[in-house]
């Protein structure tokens, strides 16, 4: 849900990375693992068709460089490779036929299985929660030497199935829930892009969560948290509502989450100021960190930089924070 800076340290990483993509798995022998630039020169001398082939050389020449590629950079790369040769992804058409080949021979399963994983385990970059509804978990755990468990579908912010040259590239991906990545699908939303890069405007992340001021006043007259009622802001990350419920109905959603709307109402209506002030005291005298004493009262850190650490923490802290 909070966009991902790319700076020049992650930029850096995953060129490190992309340059030993897969050497671990460069075995020798009758079994030995073919590299994906060596898959693509394979299938490039199989077929006939000459844009195909010129659609495969380029991928042949760039490989590393669409590796790396950022999301600035997509656009100009969509149009190089649609002048070539235009992948419409329309089921059983022959261009979505070669896309899929394309796809394979860029080893993607093999990534989504085992090379992500690693890239994020390095990184030490981890979302532990669905970019797109910040309601689902999503971890990368180590377990042992070069083996990882996924709790996450990867998703591609542009299809594979129309852009395949951009099906291993690792600024192409986001981590996701299973519910969110399949309404996704291969959809392509204007400006529903995870990561942002230095320079780039309006990347703050706007109030999303609300309760209705009226719903509001009949749960504290009823005390019934069944009369709670979670609005959703017309924007998300500058994508529009209507456009972001193809992914995820967030109002929907969050509208099951009235039991923690309702324990959040009621910690504001106890907690005076003078109660907030002496929470806070005491607990310095432990040397507690600010973060942890809110994460003590209200169940969250209060810290919009972190809303990707951790399930629901955004609509915490909108509904926190509303006053």
């Amino acid at each position: 849900m909070k966009r991902i800076k790319i700076d020049k340290f992650l930029i850096q990483a995953v060129k490190d990375l992309n340059v030993n993509l897969f050497c671990d798995k460069r075995l020798t022998g009758g079994n030995a693992f073919v590299l994906p630039k060596k898959k693509i020169f394979e299938l490039y001398k199989k077929l006939n068709c000459p844009f195909q082939k010129s659609y495969l050389f380029k991928i042949y020449k760039e490989y590393i460089e669409l590796l790396d590629l950022k999301p600035s950079d997509f656009a100009q790369k969509k149009q190089e490779f649609d002048n070539i040769f235009k992948i419409d992804g329309v089921k059983g058409s022959v261009s979505t036929l070669f896309g899929k080949k394309v796809v394979e021979a860029l080893r993607y399963e093999d990534y989504r299985d085992s090379q992500y994983p690693k890239i994020v385990n390095d990184l030490g970059w981890n979302l532990k929660t669905c970019f797109y509804c910040n309601y689902a978990g999503t971890l990368t755990l180590s377990k042992g030497i070069k083996k990882y468990k996924t709790f996450y579908d990867l998703d591609h912010i542009l299809p594979k199935s129309t852009y395949p040259f951009l099906a291993t590239s690792f600024f192409n991906f986001i981590p996701s829930c299973a519910p969110c990545n399949r309404s996704k699908s291969s959809k392509i939303i204007n400006k529903l892009n995870p990561f942002y890069e230095i320079g780039e405007n309006n990347i703050t992340l706007n109030k999303i969560f609300e309760i209705t001021d009226v719903s509001k006043v009949n749960f504290y007259l009823k005390n019934d948290k069944e009369a709670i009622c979670i609005k959703i802001a017309s924007q998300i990350n500058q994508v529009n509502r209507k456009e972001f419920d193809e992914v995820v109905d967030l109002e929907l959603l969050y509208n099951s989450q009235k039991h923690i709307a309702e324990e959040i109402l009621w910690k504001k209506r106890i907690y005076s100021k003078a109660y907030i002030k002496f929470i806070r005291s005491n607990f310095s005298a432990l040397h507690v960190k600010r973060n942890d004493i809110n994460r003590i009262l209200w169940g969250t850190d209060l810290n919009e930089e972190t809303v990707n650490d951790e399930p629901l923490a955004k609509f915490k802290f909108d509904l926190i924070n509303d006053r």
